[in-house]
């Protein structure tokens, strides 16, 4: 009866940590995302985005968000006027509501209402055009990524963010954007929200995000080498290898998506390397990951199906289109990522459950990597109509300092172990010390006395003794004697442990020294 109301006491405690904890990271995903929120902005209605009165050049850079002009498979010429528009909502993927079919290109369209004519610096980011796009400004071609084309065999990819600064005279701001895209038709147009605003507010957002993927980087990377430290110094367990392998592998993830630092870092990277690059690095983490707990795992054929998926796909990334890849094979994606989780989940909840110490880290930094994956989904997806908001870190920085606890935790918890156990060591070897001292003392004096009766027989019966009984009796003097001397320095040996010994000096014949 005791164990159950522990055990149910444990569950609702877990329970209760669990839901505080959910409260707590939600709360502040919240209010980052409010605090970056620019739903004071106006939106833009039928082409049009009036910003007459807003103050574009302030604090705070300004989306283009809301109905833009679009034109279904058309490459719209700056000054040129057809009939055969509709409205797109920014940002957001392309794809026909019917899901049927998705459109290869498409222009863009949208007005902008400023207040009066003044000449004036506007810079604008495009974080997201997917994924090839033409940009003109009142007429004037100002950016250019891949190639445009209207069949995918001239289609050249090139999703790279880019910034760009216009001066504008007028009150009216006219902004094309055309794009195509043939590598996944589902998620092309304008994904990310287009900013306008001052140079040094455009500037100041980039480092935000920068900034923010940066450290994660930093974060994954140091505690993936203090791993690998771990393993090769210390010990050589492949759970503790597979992880610093899935955290160097995560490093690069966060570097190469979101805010695509890696394009940064390598401005001559390629879309196609980038992509390769950025799907690795997540199959990659996965797979370790999943290795990482496969102890869990009763039966080996799940991790071995699971190695040849990976693998499979990993392979499909070189041999393959990358249309084919991400288009037609997101099924085997969508397995490769989500089997990791439940793994993870089922293993870490078995731990918590079973009462091991220092499991509760473990459980919340699933919490926290789960809560920060939901959110990327949501975020990446137009179910909420959840605004874009930078790159939120603060889950996966609580995720690392969980897992970090849990490993200090552990070590704690053996050096406690260890300590206990040479404390234990000690008294033994104490106790055995006395042991032989006190054995030692007891067997010398009947020892003297087996020494004292055969040099007395030897002595007194030399000529009544045969030959063979005298060398005996010789043979068990010397023996004992030596088993005499040996006892004494056993007791000399405790002695010295304890510290009673008393050096005398005193002469000493050089010559039986060294003859022994």
């Amino acid at each position: 009866k005791c164990r159950i109301k522990e055990s149910i006491m444990d569950k609702r405690k877990l329970i209760l940590i669990t839901g505080i904890f959910l409260v707590i990271i939600t709360g502040l995903r919240i209010s980052w995302i409010m605090y970056h929120s620019k739903s004071e902005f106006p939106q833009a209605e039928a082409g049009v985005l009036d910003l007459r009165g807003v103050d574009v050049l302030g604090d705070k850079s300004v989306p283009l968000d809301g109905e833009w002009l679009f034109y279904d498979e058309y490459f719209l010429e700056p000054g040129e006027e057809i009939n055969q528009e509709s409205y797109m909502t920014v940002p957001g993927t392309w794809s026909k509501e019917d899901g049927e079919s998705q459109f290869g290109y498409g222009t863009y369209r949208l007005i902008i209402l400023l207040n009066e004519e003044q000449e004036q610096v506007y810079s604008m980011y495009f974080k997201n055009l997917s994924n090839s796009s033409k940009v003109f400004v009142n007429g004037q071609l100002v950016a250019e990524r891949g190639k445009l084309s209207e069949t995918a065999s001239d289609f050249i990819p090139d999703n790279k963010p880019f910034q760009i600064e216009y001066e504008n005279t007028s009150s009216q701001m006219e902004i094309i954007v055309q794009v195509s895209n043939y590598i996944d038709p589902r998620d092309g147009g304008i994904e990310e929200a287009i900013l306008l605003g001052s140079n040094a507010t455009i500037i100041k957002d980039q480092i935000l995000g920068y900034s923010m993927q940066i450290v994660m980087g930093i974060v994954f990377l140091l505690h993936g080498i203090y791993l690998m430290m771990i393993y090769f110094m210390y010990r050589r367990k492949n759970e503790v290898l597979f992880l610093a392998l899935a955290l160097f592998s995560m490093t690069i993830a966060t570097i190469a998506d979101d805010n695509k630092f890696l394009y940064f870092m390598f401005p001559s990277l390629s879309y196609e390397w980038w992509t390769i690059i950025t799907l690795l690095a997540y199959i990659t983490a996965s797979l370790f990951l999943v290795h990482c707990f496969k102890s869990t795992i009763a039966k080996p054929k799940i991790i071995v199906g699971y190695t040849i998926l990976c693998l499979g796909y990993i392979v499909s990334i070189f041999v393959m289109p990358l249309q084919t890849t991400l288009f037609n094979m997101r099924l085997f994606l969508l397995i490769i990522y989500i089997f990791p989780a439940i793994i993870i989940a089922f293993a870490t909840v078995k731990l918590v459950l079973s009462g091991k110490r220092g499991t509760i880290f473990l459980f919340l930094l699933i919490i926290s990597i789960g809560s920060s994956s939901v959110w990327g989904i949501l975020k990446n997806t137009e179910w909420l109509n959840i605004p874009k908001y930078p790159y939120f870190p603060l889950e996966l920085i609580l995720a690392v300092i969980f897992f970090a606890a849990y490993w200090f935790k552990q070590f704690f918890h053996v050096s406690e172990e260890n300590r206990q156990f040479a404390e234990k060591m000690m008294q033994i070897d104490k106790r055995k010390d006395e042991f032989l001292a006190q054995t030692s003392h007891e067997l010398r004096n009947p020892l003297h006395g087996i020494i004292n009766m055969a040099q007395a027989i030897v002595d007194d019966g030399n000529e009544r003794l045969n030959q063979d009984t005298k060398v005996n009796l010789q043979l068990l003097i010397t023996v004992a004697k030596r088993m005499s001397a040996l006892l004494n320095e056993l007791v000399d040996l405790a002695k010295i442990k304890e510290g009673r010994v008393r050096l005398e000096l005193g002469g000493v014949d050089l010559a039986s020294v060294v003859s022994g």
